[in-house]
Formats: structure tokens, C-alpha cells, sequence
């Protein structure tokens, strides 16, 4: 009545009206022209309360407004949600009931006190449980966002991240929970501006120059590749950082427009970055990249197209993943006979699933006799005309004992190591047969280890043939001579 009395217009004058005077006007037919002199209670809020909150004492403005939520009238509550009328924390002005923020509710953790926008008031007044239902029915933000004040939110999160990514990583949780609730609306023009709003955390890409304390940026949903594909990609693309996402929005980050299709050439490139970079990554790493990229190509075999790009990729740079680094697939064969390590490999069993790859870059079963005469040349150029170190000589032994089983090499031309140890050609070598005969000071004897049926396969000379070749020679000689003086 206090308000009532001193906000009426003028020349009216506000009068309360006991029931007994109604009812005497009533009985007088005079009934009419009070109904119209009478304000009911939407137009006593319209005219009266509402047009003059800002003069009101604080105590009679909020008792007003109080029972205006409790009458649960859907005029009265048109005029609630249309007017600013509800008192806010760290606010001066009152709010619009769709501008409030529940302070217990869902969406709390996304708003900061100094915006102004959490309900103020007790459990006695505004925050009773009663007119927080009420409130949140009439429009305050509690427990749900729609996709356009998700947006909202979602642009806070880099001045957030700036000042504390724990706390920046909380409130992205909070989005993408919030967001999950939309993902039924496939119309909705606000997804394409979600979609391009830098707040999803990534993990940089392995190989830039960043500071390696500052592993994680901000970026939009369109710019960074999934979890699922990071190893297909985490050399040079950024990928969706799990470890603080976890797994439960992939729904989420797929309708946000995260990429997770990389093309061939990416993730070619990503096995071609990892062996130019092996050093700088651990070997679970290694084995993660190498055991991805080829599971992913493995699957592109089965196009042609794809196919003939692979072939070529895999002769550019050494691509089989042995022992934490590359090597070249003409060094690698499914099957070996015996061990020809840092030179010939076995491929690892964990990879040999891929057959479709392998087939496709040409990998063989078990090594040619090609590859194997491949690795005494690198052996001759690395030592020229130095002494083979025990074990390469082990190696070249044993390669030429298999090249003698295969029987498919040219029995002329092949390395073997001498009897100090250095590489030669076969032919340019002597097997000693004759050990109790004086060997010619020109001649140069193959390794003891040598066995005699392979240095002959090979063709190397026997001291013995040799020894008689040169007798034959010297007993000619003379014989000629006396022919000659005969002639003359």
C-alpha cells in the first residue's frame, strides 16, 4: 500500500477500500465504476511496480518482486522476465531474470563474481530453493546453456587460459558437457561459430620449435586432428589433448568439426618426419607413429592410386622402424637365416601383420643373393683396406657360405676377406693347398676360415694349381728356345 499510495499518477489519489465500502457501493449499483477505479494485480505490477523499481527502497522493491515470483502468474511472470528486477551479486543494478546465473547451479563454474550476474539473496528470500525453481523456470541460467550463450562462454575461455589453465581446463569440460545436450539439433546456425572459436586445448606438434614447457595451445575445433589420430599425425599437425579432455566427448569434438581423416600424404610424411627426428623421440613413441602409419597404409593398399604413391614414398627415405630407427626396406626381409645386423634386418614380428604394405613396397621373404652381395660392397667401402673388426668378419663369412648354398651368384667377382682380413675380389686370391710349398711373395692368400669348395665357387686359385701353371711355364721356356736356333 506504501508504494501503492505514493506512486499513483495524479489527480488520482490512491484510497484503500475496506470490503464493507465495496460491498456498500455494490448494493448502490455503483459497482461498475469501481471495478474501474480498481487496479487487479497484473496491472498493478505493470503500472505501479514495475515503472518505479529504481525509487523504491531495496526492502519494499524486493518484497514486491518476492511475491510477484511466488503468484506464479503467467502474466505477472511476463512481466518479471521483461524487466530488470532482480538483484545481483556484485552488481548495482538489477538484472533481467535471463541475464542471472544460479549460484549452485550447473553453468556456475563458467561466470566470475565480478560479472555481476549470480542471484543474490538468502534461503529466506530470493536463493530458497522454492524461487530458485521458479527463477530458473522463468529464464535463469542454472543447469543448461543454449548453444548461443555457449558461445559466450566459450570466448571467455582464452582470457581464462591466460590468467589459469587449470581452471580453463575445468570450464571446457563444463562446455562440451553442455554442448552434448545439443547435439540433436542439426539446424542450428550457431554450431559453424562454435566451430570456430579457438577453446579446445591441442597438443602441439612434435617437431616446431616451442618451448617444451608450452606443449598445449588453444585452437579451434576445425584446426586440430583427434586423439584417435595423433599418431598419424603428431609430427607436424596439432592433435585434441586427451590427457586433460579424457575420453567422453569425442561425440562432442566429431560434431564440433575435429579432423579425423588425415591423407596419405600426411601421415607418409609423418613416418618420413618421425626418421629425421628419431633421436628426439622415445622408442614407445617410435613404435606407437610406425606401428599407426602402417596399419593406415596397409588399409591404402588396396587402391591402386594409393598404392603406387607408397612404393615411391618408401624408396625416398628409410622406412622400416627396427630397433628405434629407419632403414631402408631393401635392407629388411621377413625371414632371415642369420643375424646380418646393422645391415640386413628381420622385420620386427609386432609389424609383420601388414602384409598388404609390405607386398605393396616389395619387401622380400628372405634376402636375395643381391642384397647379401649389397652388404659385402658397404662392408668394402666402410673399411677399404683395413682389417674387418671379428664380428664383420664372421658376417662376411657366413654370407658367402649362404651365397655358395644359393648357388644363383656369379662364381667370379665376389668379395671375400684375405688372410689378414681385408675384402677383395675372389679372383685376385690364392687358396693355400700346399702349405708345405713356398708361396710366391705376389700372391695374396684368402682368410683361413675360408672353407676350399666355396673360395673355388668363387673363383679363387689354388696355390698348388698355381705353383704347377708356373713349373709348365719354366720348362717350356727352353724347349721354344732350341726350336728357334733349329729354324735359324
Amino acid at each position: 500500500m506504501k508504494e501503492f499510495l505514493a506512486n499513483q499518477r495524479k489527480p488520482y489519489l490512491a484510497v484503500p477500500l475496506p470490503e464493507w465500502v465495496r460491498n456498500s457501493f455494490s448494493q448502490t449499483d455503483l459497482n461498475r465504476i469501481i471495478s474501474a477505479r480498481t487496479l487487479d494485480w497484473v496491472e498493478f505490477y505493470e503500472e505501479i511496480v514495475f515503472n518505479n523499481l529504481s525509487s523504491m527502497d531495496p526492502k519494499s522493491r524486493n518484497a514486491l518482486v518476492l511475491h510477484a515470483i511466488d503468484m506464479n502468474d503467467k502474466a505477472v511472470d511476463n512481466l518479471l522476465k521483461s524487466h530488470p528486477c532482480i538483484p545481483a551479486i556484485g552488481c548495482k543494478q538489477l538484472q533481467f531474470i535471463r541475464s542471472l546465473v544460479n549460484p549452485s547451479g550447473k553453468v556456475a563454474c563458467l561466470y566470475d563474481p565480478e560479472e555481476g550476474r549470480f542471484l543474490k539473496g538468502t534461503s529466506e528470500d530470493f536463493c530458497c530453493p522454492k524461487r530458485i525453481q521458479r527463477l530458473t523456470e522463468l529464464g535463469m541460467l542454472s543447469n543448461f546453456l543454449s548453444l548461443e550463450d555457449i558461445i559466450e562462454r566459450a570466448e571467455t575461455i582464452t582470457r581464462i587460459w591466460q590468467k589459469n589453465q587449470k581452471e580453463a581446463y575445468k570450464r571446457i569440460r563444463q562446455i562440451l558437457d553442455l554442448t552434448r545436450e545439443h547435439l540433436s539439433d542439426e539446424t542450428s546456425p550457431h554450431w559453424n561459430s562454435l566451430r570456430n572459436i579457438a577453446f579446445i586445448p591441442a597438443c602441439l606438434p612434435k617437431i616446431t620449435g616451442h618451448d617444451k614447457n608450452t606443449c598445449t595451445a588453444l585452437k579451434k575445433p576445425v584446426e586440430v586432428y583427434s586423439f584417435s589420430c595423433q599418431y598419424l599425425v603428431n609430427m607436424m599437425q596439432t592433435t585434441v589433448d586427451q590427457a586433460v579432455l579424457g575420453t567422453d566427448y569425442d561425440s562432442v569434438l566429431r560434431k564440433l568439426g575435429v579432423l579425423e581423416n588425415p591423407p596419405l600424404l600426411m601421415v607418409l610424411q609423418q613416418l618420413e618426419h618421425a626418421h629425421l627426428h628419431f633421436r628426439a623421440l622415445d622408442e614407445d613413441m617410435l613404435n606407437k607413429i610406425a606401428f599407426e602409419c602402417y596399419g593406415y597404409l596397409d588399409e591404402m593398399t588396396k587402391e591402386q592410386t594409393q598404392s603406387e604413391a607408397i612404393f615411391e614414398s618408401a624408396k625416398s627415405f628409410p622406412f622400416v622402424l627396427i630397433e628405434g630407427k629407419f632403414v631402408n626396406v631393401k635392407s629388411v626381409a621377413k625371414k632371415v637365416e642369420f643375424e646380418a645386423k646393422p645391415y640386413l634386418y628381420c622385420l620386427p614380428n609386432h609389424f609383420s601383420k601388414f602384409k598388404n604394405l609390405w607386398q605393396c613396397v616389395g619387401m622380400q621373404k628372405h634376402f636375395t643373393s643381391e642384397q647379401l652381395v649389397g652388404v659385402l660392397q658397404e662392408l668394402s667401402i666402410e673399411y677399404q683396406s683395413r682389417e674387418l673388426s671379428h664380428c664383420d668378419l664372421d658376417l662376411c663369412l657366413r654370407i658367402t657360405k649362404r651365397l655358395y648354398e644359393a648357388k644363383d651368384h656369379e662364381q667370379k667377382g665376389c668379395l671375400l676377406p684375405d688372410e689378414n682380413g681385408v675384402l677383395r675380389l675372389s679372383h685376385k686370391l690364392f687358396y693355400n693347398d700346399s702349405p708345405w710349398m713356398p708361396v710366391s711373395e705376389n700372391a695374396i692368400l684368402c682368410h683361413d676360415l675360408v672353407p676350399r669348395s666355396i673360395a673355388l665357387h668363387f673363383g679363387v686359385q689354388t696355390t698348388r694349381h698355381h705353383t704347377l701353371q708356373n713349373h709348365l711355364v719354366q720348362a717350356f721356356h727352353p724347349l721354344s728356345k732350341s726350336l728357334d736356333n733349329m729354324r735359324n
